[in-house]
């Protein structure tokens, strides 16, 4: 955030990015100044103000300015002057055309513009920029954001120098002068428009909609142009997201579109057809739908007297006439630009939309919008009948077949979707099932169901998380697996996200101390069946997951799946900063916190971080004193559960530390250290 502050003509500004307020106050008060300690680590992005505040006031007055003996260029601050003499030394100096940087960072950028690599690229249009600063500027394009916001109007922008010069409305500062009249203004653009009514200058001429050059009007977000300024206006509100559906996030030109598109998503068709009954969402419909009864086609083609029934599919037709868009492998005309693209692909064999989350590729973006729906759960045609919601309009209409009873069951009178549905139901009354397992032989009714088994014996797992890059063998846990991410199931205590309902029915015990299931043995209890159902092998002893390769057994079966990763030598969860790998998702998120340097648990003693609760839970007890884990044996206590395993080893005489040079095992970790470097010189 940044704020303002006019206070005798100086105009004062303090880039602020914490939680608190920060008070500033002016050189009158300097002695109050309010700074925050480096070493205030419960506020990190607080910072001193006063020296910010007093570099601000130098380039408001002028004074104490750093000047360039080289060429006489001033700087607020030594440091700024400090870069800016690289440039005349040469220090950072490009070997293509000889300009000189500040800076290696900004020499590396440069470099780009000889090499023409633009390693950021946009993952929505795949537009490629050489800084990532770019890349993040452009990516508001798409997502509507606007960070700058105004702390006096609420007004928000999407780029910093936009807010600056906005900002001077409400200070009063009217830096840009009318040589003329002496009228001032605050932004450049009104002074600009100002100076036309002096000199007569009318730029802006009305034209005809003949081609690119009488379309004076351009969008700054997407290069379309317009014949007229309405046009343009109205385009824009798209871009600004003025009339956005609150059901799939599709945004209009005016109200009157957004409400025709509403009528999508609710079903609503108020308009209905005299003749055959038939209802639509908008007048235009019916009017086209009218002239299929009427047979009126008032639309004519003036080169080959073909009629149509709107003047939309005439101007497209003409295109074919024209040649405006003829391919040149096969002499083809199509109507459109786009169907041009679409039929060349036939011949190169292209398809250049690519889903981001399987890598399956489509030759046309309406197929890929439809296939990324699988992916994202997105269901925007609703039934007017159960109000059961799908990604497809093709699967609403199938799905109309269940209402209608179009295919339905002889035997229990069941309806379906299609007739392939209702042939694979008979089989559950005939008891057929033709598909056979080749491992293990069982058999299934389905085709779909024998691939889906196949998986348990191939472990093959298809189905990608593009989020977190989990894989799933199942496409149902996949989705709700996605619930995570979409915060569908979200905690309102402590915003943690579950998978289902019934999950996030359990989590919510956590808060409230609810444990409905008691162990009838020690009548411990617990959240959840689950957890009480895994306690019960404790007094059972039972350990019911057992790997097939070492015949070592386990409680749970999440402990048996990293266990059998020691085995096989699979790590799938990756560092992408240094490639190291890790057996499970834990071990991965401790590590990340190496790289971050993210240690947000304090010990609130001593003041000393970790990077996560767990480490910051055991050292806490050092301060205690406190040593909850005690050994059953022989009464002696351990402030960590790691070092009450360890000592368990005295007892039972287990050395679970190898020499992996000599053999000689051990009984800690510790003592196994030590040995390599007294025997093996092992440093």
């Amino acid at each position: 955030m940044f704020l303002y502050a006019k206070q005798d003509d100086i105009l004062c500004c303090v880039h602020y990015t914490g939680e608190s307020s920060c008070e500033v106050k002016t050189e009158a008060d300097s002695s109050d100044h309010t700074e925050h300690s480096r070493d205030d680590k419960s506020r990190p992005y607080l910072c001193s103000v006063k020296n910010s505040l007093k570099v601000n006031r130098k380039r408001q007055t002028g004074e104490n300015l750093y000047s360039c003996t080289q060429c006489e260029k001033c700087y607020p601050c030594q440091g700024a002057l400090g870069y800016h003499a690289n440039i005349h030394i040469g220090k950072f100096k490009c070997t293509e055309c000889g300009i000189c940087c500040r800076d290696k960072h900004n020499l590396a950028v440069h470099r780009r513009t000889h090499s023409g690599e633009k390693p950021f690229e946009c993952t929505v249009c795949s537009k490629r920029f050489r800084t990532s600063s770019s890349l993040i500027v452009h990516s508001r394009i798409h997502s509507g954001e606007r960070p700058y916001k105004c702390h006096m109007c609420d007004k928000a922008f999407r780029y910093r120098g936009d807010l600056h010069s906005h900002m001077s409305v409400h200070m009063g500062d009217k830096r840009y002068m009318c040589h003329m009249c002496d009228k001032a203004f605050s932004l450049s653009k009104d002074l600009n428009d100002h100076i036309r009514i002096h000199t007569g200058e009318k730029p802006y001429r009305c034209g005809t909609k003949k081609g690119l050059e009488d379309k004076p009007y351009s969008c700054v977000d997407c290069e379309k142009r317009f014949s007229y300024q309405v046009n343009l206006h109205q385009h824009m509100n798209i871009h600004k997201e003025k009339h956005k559906c609150t059901e799939c996030g599709q945004c209009c030109q005016s109200t009157k579109d957004l409400a025709d598109h509403g009528r999508t998503h609710t079903g609503e068709k108020p308009f209905e057809c005299t003749v055959c009954s038939k209802r639509f969402a908008t007048s235009q419909s019916l009017t086209k739908h009218s002239r299929i009864h009427s047979g009126e086609k008032p639309c004519s083609c003036v080169e080959c007297e073909k009629r149509f029934r709107c003047q939309l599919n005439l101007h497209q037709h003409m295109n074919i006439h024209k040649e405006k868009h003829k391919c040149t492998e096969c002499g083809k005309c199509c109507q459109s630009s786009n169907d041009l693209a679409v039929h060349s692909r036939t011949h190169a064999g292209e398809k250049p939309f690519e889903c981001t989350v399987c890598s399956k590729r489509f030759t046309i973006s309406q197929s890929l919008t439809k296939h990324s729906r699988i992916h994202s759960g997105e269901k925007p045609y609703s039934c007017v009948e159960c109000e059961k919601r799908f990604s497809k309009k093709k699967s609403l209409r199938q799905h109309m077949n269940i209402h209608e009873e179009k295919y339905k069951c002889t035997e229990c009178g069941k309806c379906f979707q299609s007739s392939k549905d209702l042939a694979v139901h008979s089989r559950t009354h005939s008891g057929e099932k033709p598909f056979e397992c080749t491992v293990c032989s069982k058999r299934f009714t389905r085709s779909s169901q024998l691939v889906e088994h196949s998986r348990i014996h191939s472990g093959e797992k298809p189905y990608s998380c593009d989020e977190c890059e989990r894989r799933f063998s199942h496409q149902v846990d996949l989705f709700r697996h996605m619930n995570i991410h979409r915060g569908k199931y979200k905690c309102n205590e402590c915003g943690k996200c579950c998978q289902t309902s019934e999950v996030l029915a359990v989590h919510r015990r956590s808060h409230s101390g609810e444990k409905p299931f008691e162990c009838t043995v020690c009548s411990k209890r617990f959240s959840s069946s689950g957890y009480l159902v895994a306690h019960s092998g404790v007094h059972s002893g039972e350990k019911p997951y057992k790997c097939h390769m070492c015949d070592k057994a386990f409680r749970y079966h999440r402990v048996l799946n990293v266990h059998i990763r020691i085995h096989t030598g699979e790590k799938p969860y990756k560092c992408h900063t240094c490639d190291m790998a890790f057996v499970d998702p834990s071990a991965l998120r401790r590590h990340m916190s190496v790289h971050t340097g993210d240690k947000r648990y304090m010990c609130h003693m001593c003041h000393k971080t970790f990077n996560y609760s767990r480490a910051l839970n055991d050292h806490i007890r050092i301060h205690t004193g406190e040593k909850p884990y005690k050994c059953h044996m022989c009464d002696k206590a351990f402030s960590m559960c790691s070092t009450l395993y360890s000592h368990l080893g005295v007892h039972t005489g287990e050395k679970p530390y190898k020499c992996s040079l000599c053999d000689k095992t051990f009984t800690y970790r510790s003592n196994l250290y030590h040995h390599k470097q007294r025997m093996h010189n092992n440093n």
